[in-house]
């Protein structure tokens, strides 16, 4: 099926205020066992990141696109003037029926308005040192995304950006050392100097570890001091 744009008058389209009921309704499909099958081949074709240890994971990634899906497309369309994505070409893989598939799935048009667009895309040209941390199984904002970016930087650009990988599942799933650690190293870069930090700010000794592990990881030396030295 091919739907150009999306409306409050078209069958796909998805009214925010009805998510409470949608996720109900995806809520007791994705915890009845009869559809396992089902779930594991949109797991397959999607590549959607769970954690493999908590099988908790699968519902929280299902829910949580969803809930973007229900809160941001309509909101996307109408301020871009139609979709900025399609799959019109595309040929999906991983089922246990690609042909019933690819046959059956709703087709997208690219509709959206370029120029529109076009103010929403980042210039690729850094001026300044620029740090981005990631989780590997972000469910809601991919890590090839942060691949993605660093390719469009030209050769300069690449210096100026310092990209940190938490190997871990969840979307913007830090711990406070981690992201105390990415500013460290955003420090650094910028001023020269390294961090003083604290150590009321990260109380645990193995919080204080982990800082200055990933700290150090990236180029960074921060220091960790009683908080008596810093009054």
């Amino acid at each position: 099926m091919w739907r150009q744009d999306l409306s409050a008058n078209d069958p796909g389209y998805l009214d925010p205020s009805s998510w409470g009921t949608a996720e109900q309704t995806a809520g007791a499909a994705l915890d009845d066992p009869s559809n396992g099958g089902r779930i594991q081949q949109v797991l397959d074709v999607t590549h959607a990141p769970i954690d493999p240890g908590d099988p908790a994971s699968i519902k929280a990634t299902a829910l949580d696109v969803l809930w973007y899906s229900f809160r941001g497309t309509n909101d996307a369309i109408a301020k871009l003037g139609g979709t900025a994505f399609g799959n019109m070409d595309r040929m999906y893989q991983g089922s246990l029926d690609d042909a019933a598939l690819n046959a059956g799935v709703a087709r997208f048009q690219f509709t959206a308005d370029p120029a529109k667009l076009a103010k929403l895309q980042t210039s690729a040209r850094l001026e300044r040192p620029l740090v981005t941390i990631h989780t590997t199984g972000d469910p809601i904002v991919p890590i090839w995304h942060e691949a993605l970016y660093r390719h469009r930087l030209p050769f300069f650009g690449k210096l100026l950006h310092t990209p940190i990988t938490i190997n871990r599942y969840g979307h913007c799933k830090f711990t406070d050392a981690e992201v105390l650690a990415a500013f460290a190293v955003l420090v650094l870069k910028v001023s020269g100097y390294n961090l003083l930090v604290s150590g009321d700010v990260l109380p645990r000794p193995q919080a204080q570890a982990e800082f200055l592990r990933l700290s150090r990881r990236y180029g960074a030396s921060p220091v960790l001091t009683p908080a008596a030295s810093l009054r």
